[in-house]
Parts: C-alpha cells; structure tokens; sequence
C-alpha cells in the first residue's frame, strides 16, 4: 500500500513526507480490509480466489499498460506476478 502511494506521490509531483506515508498507507490498509470484511459479515458476500483470477485476467492481463510493464521490470517480477500478487488485495475489492 505504501508503495502505491509513493509511486502515486511522484506520478503527481507531491511532496514526500515518509512519516505521513506509512500512516497513511496504515489507515488505507485497514479500511481496505474493513470493507472486505463489511461485504462478507453484513452481506454474505466473498470472492473465490477463482473468480478474483479470472477478473485479472479478463482485465488487467489482457491489457498491459507501460507503466505495468515498468513497475514489473522495476521489481523484477513479472506483469503477471505484479497484477496476481502486488495488486491482489486491490482487486479482490474490485471484484466484490
């Protein structure tokens, strides 16, 4: 999460305070997991990790963004690591 943010941060040219960075990212996770956790308690909604699969696949390996490619070759994964694993926790929300 934090990573996101400070790709995000230079993407807009904002300033970077590390500090508000990891808090920021702390709060972001937590509200990521709390939503998830919303979905399934109060609606009895969950993704399999199938369903999220084969969303990612449809999406965002189907079109491989630059900036995608960059970021991997950066990591040294892959595009598909980056979208399965990375970016996983994001999408899950998304598929929900």
């Amino acid at each position: 999460m934090a990573e996101r943010m400070y790709v995000a941060s230079i993407q807009f040219d904002k300033p970077i305070d590390e500090d508000q960075l990891t808090s920021r990212a702390i709060n972001q996770a937590k509200f990521e997991r709390a939503w998830v956790s919303y979905a399934k308690n109060t609606y009895g909604v969950v993704v399999t990790d199938e369903e999220v699969d084969e969303w990612i696949e449809k999406g965002p390996d189907a079109t491989v963004l630059p900036s995608q490619k960059r970021l991997a070759e950066a990591k040294g994964i892959s595009v598909y690591e980056l979208n399965h694993n990375l970016y996983r926790d994001q999408f899950i929300k998304w598929v929900l």
